[in-house]
Order: structure tokens, then sequence, then C-alpha cells
């Protein structure tokens, strides 16, 4: 073959991809009865709207009779309350007199908005193998301390042995110093969440 028919005949190949190409986007060859005509929209109403605002009355039961009216019924007043009368048992027969009693009224505890009080833990050290945080762990509870192993939120592999919490930090800092003077251990104090 030359050249020149060779040419030809990648050009008619190009011609045909890009007209199979762009012929369905330039014309719509979609059935027309599968498309919806018209706005799913309503049409916009003829009259204005109003409101109008209707006050609730309560209500009145309803008679037997249409001769009998019934009367609204009024809300019964909160009752207060009455006083709490302490009678002590007589030893004689003598009458003691009644002593009213008002009741007391206790107020619920006083919550203070803001952070939680702190507290303060001594931390040993952070552990990915939880059988070495268990073993200090029972090392530290036999030395007399109140040891315990937390597993660390968002690691799943990381374990921490602490001592604690107090609720003061210079107890923390004794604890600390204890723990190097005692067991030769290295601690950080830190706060209790």
């Amino acid at each position: 073959m030359n050249d020149q028919l060779k040419h030809r005949l990648l050009g008619a190949i190009v011609l045909v991809a890009l007209a199979v190409i762009f012929i369905p986007m330039i014309f719509d060859f979609r059935d027309d009865r599968k498309n919806i005509s018209g706005s799913p929209i309503p049409p916009k109403p003829k009259e204005a709207f109003t409101t109008l605002t209707i006050p609730l009355q309560p209500k009145t039961p309803v008679a037997p009779s249409a001769s009998v009216q019934a009367e609204p019924v009024q809300p019964a007043p909160t009752p207060k309350p009455d006083p709490v009368v302490v009678q002590p048992q007589p030893e004689s027969k003598k009458t003691l007199p009644s002593t009213k009693v008002t009741p007391e009224v206790k107020k619920p505890p006083s919550v203070r908005p803001g952070p939680s009080p702190n507290a303060w833990v001594v931390q040993l050290g952070s552990f990915s193998s939880e059988k070495n945080a268990i073993s200090l762990r029972d090392r530290l509870r036999k030395a007399g301390f109140a040891a315990y192993v937390e597993k660390v939120p968002g690691k799943k592999d990381v374990v921490r042995v602490r001592i604690g919490p107090e609720l003061k930090r210079d107890k923390a800092e004794a604890l600390k110093e204890r723990l190097k003077k005692e067991l030769k251990q290295q601690a950080v104090v830190m706060p209790y969440r």
C-alpha cells in the first residue's frame, strides 16, 4: 500500500469515530414519552393567604340536655402545704399543748459551673505489652501502693501503670518521691482525667 492510501484510511476512521461520539450529543434520540412535561411545582394560588388567630378557651363538658348550660371550669388553686403537727406521746395523764412545726424546705446543693476539681495521678510508664504492665502493677501493690493498669483511649495496644488519684498535687508529688526512694522508680505526676 502506498502512503497516500494509508493516510486516507486513517482519516476516514478518525471521521467515523468523531461522528459516533458527537452526533448523539448534538441530536436527541431519546423517546419523548419518558420525559415529564410541565413543571412539578404546583401553580401559584389565585388568592392571597390570610392567617386567623383563634384564642383557645377551656373545654366545657357537654351537657346531657340542651336546656342545661355548663359553666366554664375554673382551675383549682394550688393548695398550700399544711403545717405538720407533732404530738409527743404523753408519759402521764397531763395533756401537753401541741406544737406546730412547719416543714423545712431543703435547697438542693449549689452546683458550681466550671471544671470539676482537679485530681492527680503518678504515672510510672506506658507499655505496649499488657503483661509487662501487670507485672509492674503487682510489684507496686506488694510494696503497698494503690497501683492500677489503664488502657490508653484511642490506642488499643498501649497500657499505662498509674498510682492514685490524689486530690492534692502535693500528695501525688510525695508518692513520686517515695517511689524514687523505695523502689528506684522514675515517675511523672499528671492530671487525672
